[in-house]
C-alpha cells in the first residue's frame, strides 16, 4: 500500500508549451495512459485499470480530501491480462463509467536529492485539458514529518516551475472532463498571475 499525497494545478496549453520549450533539461520523458475507472459502491473509493505504455496496472484508492489536496490511500498491482478483469467485473455487473485517457510529460529535478520521493508530470487529458501532477509516493523522513510538510515541500517545487501553488484544483478529473471547461478552476486573478511571470 502507497499513502499518496497530491494535488493539480490548471494550467494553459500555452503554458505547457512554453515550459517544454524552455525547459529541456528538466524533462525525462513521456508516458501515455489510459484509464477505466469502475463503478465502486463504496462512496470516495475508486478502481482503475490503467495503462501506461504497454503495461497494465489494477488499483484501488481510498481518497481523502485536506484542503484542495488529495490524500490517498492506494493499492496498485501489475496485471498481465487486464481483460480477465474486465470479465470478472462484467460478471459482478460493474460497469465501467468513466474513461480518460492522459499524455504525461515527466518533469525532474535532476540535483535534488529528494528527486525519488515525488513526481511531477505535465498532463494533457484527452487532448483538451492541460495540467501540473505533483505527489509525494515516499513514506515521511526526518526533515518531512507529516502531510502538512509534504504539502509545503511540493508547493515549493511548483513555485520553483514557475506556477502559483495557490491555483490548486480540487475537483476529480470525472468532474473536470464533464464540465467540459477549460480554465474553470482559475479566476481571473489566478490568470493575472500567470500573464503577469
Amino acid at each position: 500500500m502507497a499513502n499518496e499525497i497530491e494535488f493539480k494545478i490548471e494550467i494553459t496549453k500555452d503554458e505547457y508549451k512554453e515550459f517544454e520549450k524552455n525547459n529541456k533539461k528538466l524533462i525525462e520523458g513521456y508516458v501515455h495512459k489510459s484509464d477505466e475507472f469502475y463503478n465502486c459502491p463504496i462512496k470516495g473509493n475508486v478502481i482503475r485499470i490503467r495503462k501506461s505504455d504497454d503495461d497494465y496496472y489494477l488499483c484501488y484508492k481510498n481518497k481523502n480530501f485536506k484542503g484542495k489536496v488529495e490524500v490517498t490511500a492506494e493499492y496498485e498491482t501489475k496485471i498481465e491480462d487486464p481483460d480477465v478483469f474486465r470479465h470478472i467485473m462484467e460478471a459482478l455487473n460493474v460497469p465501467v463509467f468513466f474513461t480518460k485517457k492522459k499524455d504525461a510529460m515527466e518533469v525532474v529535478f535532476k540535483n535534488d536529492p529528494m528527486k525519488d520521493k515525488y513526481n511531477i508530470e505535465f498532463v494533457i487529458v484527452n487532448d483538451k485539458f492541460y495540467y501540473i501532477e505533483i505527489e509525494w509516493v515516499a513514506d515521511f523522513t526526518n526533515k518531512i514529518r507529516n502531510s502538512n510538510d509534504v504539502i509545503e515541500f511540493l508547493e515549493e517545487k511548483v513555485k520553483e516551475l514557475g506556477f502559483d501553488p495557490r491555483n490548486k484544483d480540487s475537483r476529480t478529473w470525472i468532474q473536470i472532463v464533464k464540465d467540459d471547461n477549460p480554465m474553470k478552476s482559475r479566476d481571473p486573478v489566478d490568470m493575472a498571475y500567470s500573464m503577469s511571470k
